[in-house]
């Protein structure tokens, strides 16, 4: 009889503290939420507000330039510099030509990450037309081929197709009103061994 009370009385104070501190969690948990919660939204939205009004304002205060009367960019490179180029001008008053070897953007220091099998190798390379398509309302221009010449006093330049298919034409010219190299450089360890 006395182990029947004992079993009685701890299995009303096991049911009646599980049931507090469930009760206590929950409060705690919609207490937190709704602390930390409305301001967080509240924080976000506004964030997202001010996103879009400054990206419509850098919209209306563009130059449109009529198609005919635009000057000519022509970059060179398809690489960092190249990119943050065509990324930040604005298509509505200039025609854009890229010129570039390389098809494709290679994002470098996720390199050795591909070499070793972490990431796959297409999520480090990115089409250099993908980035010539993203730009609204623009007609980006991209030409596989090596700038071989450049005449400075004429402002053209002389190109070659060197990819694996080449039509009937591999050599050609562009006139340019400015030009942008962005052709990188290479790398030069000045012989040092290791």
């Amino acid at each position: 009889r006395l182990v029947r009370q004992v079993f009685r009385s701890n299995r009303r104070f096991s049911s009646s503290f599980s049931s507090t501190r469930q009760r206590f969690t929950n409060d705690s948990q919609n207490a937190i939420q709704s602390f930390i919660g409305g301001p967080l939204l509240a924080i976000i939205a506004i964030g997202g507000g001010y996103y879009v009004y400054e990206t419509m304002k850098e919209r209306r205060n563009r130059v449109f330039i009529e198609p005919e009367n635009r000057k000519k960019i022509v970059i060179l490179g398809s690489g960092w510099a190249g990119v943050n180029v065509l990324q930040n001008i604005n298509p509505e008053a200039f025609d854009v030509v890229m010129v570039s070897p390389n098809n494709y953007f290679l994002f470098t220091p996720l390199l050795p990450s591909a070499v070793v099998g972490t990431l796959q190798s297409s999520s480090i390379i990115q089409p250099a037309r993908k980035f010539c398509k993203q730009i609204e309302n623009a007609k980006v221009q991209f030409y596989e081929a090596a700038c071989k010449d450049i005449n400075f006093s004429e402002k053209k330049i002389s190109c070659t197709d060197e990819s694996g298919i080449v039509g009937e034409n591999d050599t050609f010219e562009l006139d340019y009103d400015y030009l942008v190299l962005a052709i990188g450089s290479q790398p030069n360890t000045f012989n040092t061994k290791g």
